[in-house]
């Protein structure tokens, strides 16, 4: 009875890949690959502005201890949103100018 279910289950995987091979053969398009880039640049820029944009907020983060621990507000805020600015247009060109 084993020796039955293991040929269902070979049959099976048999009939899926041939099916996934015929959906693959249908919907691959030549288009598909520029589309595809413009994703891939999209989730990029993406990617580099939620960055940038963690660098800030950590930097303002990271200020506003200093604020609270030692009392120094708002210099602490201000001087360390600006040095998360500056981190993050740095990061971002180097993220933008990196070749793939």
């Amino acid at each position: 009875m084993n020796e039955d279910i293991e040929k269902k289950i070979n049959s099976l995987e048999d009939r899926i890949e041939h099916a996934r091979e015929d959906v693959d053969d249908i919907f691959v398009d030549e288009g598909d690959e520029e589309e595809d880039d413009r994703q891939t640049s999209a989730a990029r820029g993406a990617d580099i502005g939620y960055m940038f944009l963690a660098l800030v907020i950590s930097g303002w983060l990271i200020g506003f201890g200093i604020d609270r621990f030692f009392d120094t507000s708002p210099w602490g805020m201000l001087i360390m949103t600006v040095l998360g600015m500056i981190s993050g247009v740095y990061r971002a060109n180097h993220e933008m100018n990196k070749k793939e």
